[in-house]
């Protein structure tokens, strides 16, 4: 776990925490601050080291951006929180072998949408990431999207092959989609095909013995 946060502190849109310090977040629904104070101190005590002071990012992309609380629903943060998403986010649910009881994880969700969250910003046009994309066009797509900032080959690059064995289709999605704003990163304004395919294109470049994606 200690190899895997120095590691992801030299990458970009990876997706990692750690949960070597367990925090019990045992939500008071008669206390609306309370829950709000719980769900921060949780929030700083297993994921700011990755996901940054505030939500601000860090090794992992940030949380504290509306259009990606406007995009994602709170189940879908609830199972990724819940089960975890590739090699470096791990699951935090008992359940899943995690700190957090799993009963205290969707509150805790709720509370992070009311803090960062914007009324009325629009979402991702591409959605979750729910379809099998076609690599072939991905690979085309890339090429006009994406190579000028990300070159295919580059040392340390996206399409490294080491970096994809480390990361998520989902992990993939979120930086095509959302970029890293607190790395001056856009993402790119896409239908939910085309960032599929492009996904699909990275995922097929990991090396042989993980050719699958890493999500649990």
């Amino acid at each position: 776990m200690k190899f895997a946060r120095i590691f992801a502190s030299t990458t970009l849109l990876v997706t990692g925490c750690s949960h070597e310090m367990p925090y019990s977040y045992r939500p008071d629904p008669s206390n609306e601050s309370t829950l709000a104070e719980q769900a921060a101190t949780m929030y700083e005590t297993n994921c700011a080291g990755c996901h940054g002071i505030d939500g601000g990012g860090s090794s992992a992309r940030p949380l504290d951006d509306p259009r990606w609380w406007a995009t994602v629903t709170d189940a879908q943060v609830v199972h990724v929180v819940s089960s975890g998403c590739g090699v470096l986010m791990p699951a935090f649910s008992k359940s899943n072998g995690g700190s957090l009881d799993d009963a205290t994880i969707p509150p805790m969700v709720s509370q992070w949408r009311a803090r960062w969250s914007k009324p009325n910003t629009t979402p991702a046009p591409s959605g979750w990431l729910v379809q099998q994309g076609d690599p072939t066009r991905g690979a085309a797509l890339y090429t006009t999207a994406c190579q000028r900032c990300h070159p295919t080959g580059a040392a340390g690059g996206i399409t490294d092959e080491n970096y994809l064995a480390l990361q998520s289709d989902q992990a993939l999605w979120n930086g095509i989609v959302f970029g890293r704003p607190d790395l001056g990163k856009v993402g790119l304004d896409i239908s939910a095909t085309d960032s599929a395919d492009i996904v699909a294109w990275l995922g097929s470049k990991r090396p042989a013995w993980t050719k699958k994606d890493p999500s649990p």
